[in-house]
């Protein structure tokens, strides 16, 4: 599957929100670096549990991604991502305190300006997890 190197293109700054969830991008350093924060929707209110960034890295030809979280089983992702269409397909490394490694693919369907669709895979042909992210806003 090919690298996207002109991936800037991709209009997915905002908030983007999936029962429980929302994540929010920004672009940052003329497109080159998009941020993301994701958070976990409580009772008490919204609270940040990763955050992190995604950039294109010209030696390895993929666009890379690191991410830390809290309050979670897991401490580090790493991305590798790259395209096909309109999927955006990440090979995803999970990294808990004690560095145990857990392989992922996930991948982002996109379906319009507003919508994706995301699937979680560890191993199998089926997704482990799944849902809809619908945008809230475009800021």
């Amino acid at each position: 599957m090919p690298p996207r190197e002109n991936w800037s293109t991709l209009g997915v700054g905002g908030d983007w929100q999936l029962q429980g969830s929302r994540q929010r991008f920004s672009w940052s350093l003329h497109k080159t670096l998009l941020k993301n924060e994701s958070w976990l929707s409580r009772q008490q209110g919204d609270k940040l549990v990763t955050e992190g960034h995604w950039f294109w890295h010209p030696a390895a030809k993929t666009i890379e991604g690191h991410f830390v979280a809290i309050d979670m089983p897991v401490t580090v992702f790493e991305y590798k991502t790259c395209f096909s269409g309109d999927t955006m397909i990440n090979q995803l490394s999970s990294h808990d305190r004690q560095g145990n490694t857990t392989e992922y693919q996930e991948t982002w369907q996109f379906q319009g300006a507003d919508q994706y669709l995301w699937k979680l895979y560890q191993g199998g042909a089926e997704p482990v997890m799944q849902g809809v992210f619908r945008r809230v806003n475009n800021d």
